[in-house]
């Protein structure tokens, strides 16, 4: 049971080869928006679907969040089975992981869940949201330089970059037009 002293939260729980996830700070970032408290620990668990029930068992918000092998991530609350999560779906994106974890605040809201986007819709995102996409998108686009990737990555990256860059051209002319 967690602490009645603490601040109700939401608890992540990350299998130890996931701590250092950029998942994981997308997590974070999902739950900040909704304005949701949330506290990471540690657990013994021998497998996610325990390690994300316990956490929800731990929380004072019935809620857990929970990351672990093949970047699968679960939603688990406190009344479910332990090997019947909320929601679970194994995600390669970190925008992905973001809705996600709205996904749990909205829960602990008792309000409706959003589907999960396969990829980011530009068109409602905001010029500097869509710049720190950027700005991310090339920093990985780095780190893929220093790997061995195939030549259809690099131009699904490349054109990834053209595309970004072309939507914030047509919003700020539209911005420079008002």
């Amino acid at each position: 049971m967690g602490d009645h002293r603490e601040k109700p939260s939401v608890y992540i729980a990350v299998e130890d080869n996931y701590k250092n996830s950029p998942l994981l700070n997308y997590l974070c970032y999902g739950l900040e928006e909704e304005g949701i408290p949330f506290k990471m620990i540690n657990d013994s668990a021998k497998n996610l679907y325990s390690l994300a029930h316990q956490a929800a068992q731990a929380s004072r918000l019935d809620v857990s969040l929970a990351l672990g092998e093949n970047n699968k991530v679960m939603i688990h609350h406190k009344k479910l089975d332990p090997n019947e999560p909320f929601f679970e779906k194994e995600i390669s994106k970190e925008f992905q992981a973001k809705v996600i974890a709205s996904n749990a605040a909205r829960l602990v809201k008792g309000i409706p869940i959003r589907d999960i986007p396969l990829e980011i819709d530009q068109k409602n995102k905001s010029v500097s949201d869509i710049l720190t996409d950027l700005d991310n998108f090339k920093s990985i686009s780095k780190d893929a330089k220093n790997e061995k990737i195939s030549n259809s990555e690099k131009e699904v990256d490349e054109n990834r970059i053209k595309e970004l860059t072309n939507y914030i051209y047509q919003k700020l002319k539209g911005i420079e037009n008002k």
